[in-house]
């Protein structure tokens, strides 16, 4: 019997903040990704990525933020773009 469940990636990037890379630099690391995993057969329903620091150099990327786990702020930006019940299991 095969299982489907829709896949996210939820992720803190911080780099762009950090002053590490670029968000163009992180854009290939991503569409890499995800061309890999399609390449596998690894379908992502969506990515939704973070790239905050509280010690960031980038001011607008820098300090708290609801999006940065372990805070929910990316999960619920999930659920309110695709429409998700999260009381419902399926």
């Amino acid at each position: 019997m095969n299982a489907e469940f829709e896949l996210y990636i939820v992720s803190n990037q911080p780099n762009y903040a950090k002053g590490k890379s670029t968000l163009a630099e992180l854009a290939q690391i991503h569409e890499r990704i995800e061309s890999e995993l399609s390449a596998a057969g690894i379908k992502i329903r969506s990515y939704h990525y973070c790239y905050h620091h509280p010690q960031g150099v980038v001011a607008e990327y820098s300090g708290e933020c609801d999006c940065r786990k372990p805070k929910p702020g990316l999960v619920l930006k999930a659920i309110k773009a695709d429409k998700l019940n999260p009381g419902s299991p399926g």
